[in-house]
């Protein structure tokens, strides 16, 4: 990770995603403070790159305008999630207790990258995550076009533990363990 003036990132970097598809960030996130996420100042961000490509922020908490508690300005909030990128928070709220935010990944390749970036500019703001997962789904090599029943024959083989598919088109047999 890095801390460059208010902002902590943390990358973990290179995850493998060769074959998946489907894929999908989990994370618990929880914030300790209730009332001290200030308007566009505080956020807490996900963001993703596929193969060396570029950053796309995936989720994002900012501070919900709903319950800001100053009357000087947008200050002492709480983070909520931020569904529809305007900058502030109007999703779930984050509470003292850790609650899993899953969001979708979109693309594919072989290697995944994630940061997550923490602007807690104000100083007595808190945030926190934990149990990040990536899940995806193993591709067949099969393009969904192929699974026609007249285009494929399956040849479980049980004393294996493995499933062979064969596409008749393409003449491939992809096998399933």
């Amino acid at each position: 990770g890095a801390i460059t003036g208010s902002v902590g990132e943390v990358y973990i970097d290179n995850i493998d995603i060769s074959g998946k598809l489907n894929l999908q960030f989990t994370a618990a996130f929880a914030s300790g403070t209730d009332i001290d996420i200030d308007g566009v100042a505080d956020s807490v961000s996900v963001a993703v790159k596929i193969d060396n490509g570029v950053w796309t922020v995936i989720g994002r908490f900012r501070a919900d305008s709903s319950t800001f508690t100053s009357s000087s300005g947008p200050f002492n909030g709480q983070f909520a999630e931020d569904t529809n990128g305007d900058g502030y928070g109007d999703g779930v709220r984050l509470t003292g207790n850790f609650t899993d935010f899953t969001w979708p990944i979109i693309g594919s390749g072989d290697s995944l990258d994630i940061r997550i970036s923490m602007d807690l500019q104000s100083g007595d703001e808190e945030a926190a995550f934990d149990n990040v997962r990536i899940s995806g789904l193993t591709s067949t090599g099969i393009s969904e076009e192929a699974f026609d029943k007249n285009e494929i024959n399956l040849f479980p083989n049980p004393a294996a533990g493995v499933i062979n598919l064969e596409n008749l088109v393409q003449g491939s047999i992809i096998q399933l363990i």
